[in-house]
């Protein structure tokens, strides 16, 4: 009985980091895509939130230069660049994630809606 129970145990375990592995190359294989196909011209975010658009990239150093104001240019590593701004990939991993915290068990509360709504004692 013991060995069968720890065999489920075992089994559960081994699922579950299966699928966390397949997850995370798929959102790998995702991201480097979405850095091949970079192009002068397109708008991208960072990691950080910084929005900008590109200007030069160096594929041999692995940089990328970004435009962040007019005659501000600003050099990353390619790595740094999460998203293409305005695409339909940007869209769909925002609508994902929204769709996580939509499904956690705490509501998110923003500030706008603690402000707005009454306080019940």
């Amino acid at each position: 009985m013991n060995s069968a129970v720890l065999l489920i145990m075992f089994a559960l375990l081994g699922l579950m980091m299966f699928f966390q592995i397949r997850t995370q190359k798929k959102r790998f294989n995702q991201q480097q895509q979405m850095r091949a196909n970079l192009a002068p011209g397109n708008r991208v975010m960072t990691t950080g939130g910084l929005f900008g658009t590109v200007v030069d990239i160096d594929r041999e150093e692995g940089t990328i230069d970004l435009e962040v104001s007019e005659g501000v240019v600003v050099t990353y590593h390619l790595s740094a660049i999460s998203t293409i701004a305005g695409s339909e990939q940007a869209a769909a991993e925002a609508e994902e994630t929204e769709q996580v915290s939509e499904d956690s068990d705490q509501p998110a509360e923003t500030a706008e809606t603690s402000a707005t709504e009454p306080k019940q004692n």
